[in-house]
């Protein structure tokens, strides 16, 4: 099993399994998990819940991300879903990175 300081470089250099593991610890706390893939220079994070998780998850993951000092990231897209309706986003949200996250 990898240290949380293995994980939090690999998750620096845009892992996204690290991101997700990070992520996840935080999201757990609030019955949530996330779900991280990354298609070239875009990160795109998947939100889930028993509950729809609401949009004051983009801010907060916005700043956990900045926090991380990842860099090669043009685009984060955050999607977010309820475990009743997997296949139908409750909202979306597609941020342009104009300077290192």
């Amino acid at each position: 099993m990898a240290s949380l300081q293995q994980v939090q470089q690999l998750a620096k250099q845009g892992n996204p399994k690290a991101i997700a593991v990070l992520l996840n610890h935080s999201l757990s706390k609030e019955g949530l998990q996330s779900t991280v893939s990354r298609y070239r220079e875009e990160l795109r994070i998947k939100l889930t819940g028993s509950k729809a998780p609401n949009r004051d998850w983009i801010q907060r993951l916005e700043v956990g991300l900045k926090r991380l000092g990842m860099s090669g990231i043009q685009q984060v897209q955050i999607q977010a879903f309820q475990d009743e309706h997997p296949q139908q986003a409750v909202w979306q949200h597609t941020h342009r990175v104009t300077t290192k996250l």
